[in-house]
């Protein structure tokens, strides 16, 4: 079993970049967020994994952003990429493996479909307005928010 301290939200992420790699589909920043909220979104409601894991790799919130939730320190890790594809090595968590098939239909998804779906969510709506001019906010979704 995976040791709880390397379960984070650095691991989700890299865990996401290392399947679309995987399955040789690109990966932009914009889009690792549509992707980690809808996958942890679905497999919260799905119980693709116990919640409890889910609760336990949820360390890094959202943030109520213009094009949806992001992850602050995910996007500040990958914004050096801009909106060109996330390169480098990546590796895949054995225990987060249950969520491929939703990450890898996520990935062919268009991203600003995913952006503006996932716009449509009370939390977001009922916060939207504390996002400033330069289309971010610091309102964090808690774990029941998502």
């Amino acid at each position: 079993m995976l040791n709880d301290k390397n379960l984070n939200m650095d691991a989700f992420a890299d865990h996401i970049i290392a399947v679309a790699k995987e399955n040789k589909l690109p990966i932009t920043n914009l889009q690792l967020h549509k992707i980690m909220y809808f996958t942890l979104k679905l497999a919260k409601e799905d119980e693709l994994l116990d919640i409890e894991i889910l609760k336990k790799m949820y360390d890094q919130p959202f943030e109520v952003w213009k094009l949806g939730p992001v992850v602050k320190l995910q996007y500040l890790r990958f914004r050096r990429f801009s909106c060109e594809f996330i390169i480098g090595t990546f590796k895949q968590t054995d225990i987060l493996k249950p969520l491929n098939t939703v990450i890898i239909e996520l990935l062919k998804e268009n991203v600003f479909t995913l952006a503006e779906i996932s716009t449509r969510f009370p939390f977001w709506i009922q916060n939207s307005d504390k996002i400033n001019k330069a289309g971010n906010s610091n309102v964090e979704y808690s774990f029941d928010d998502i």
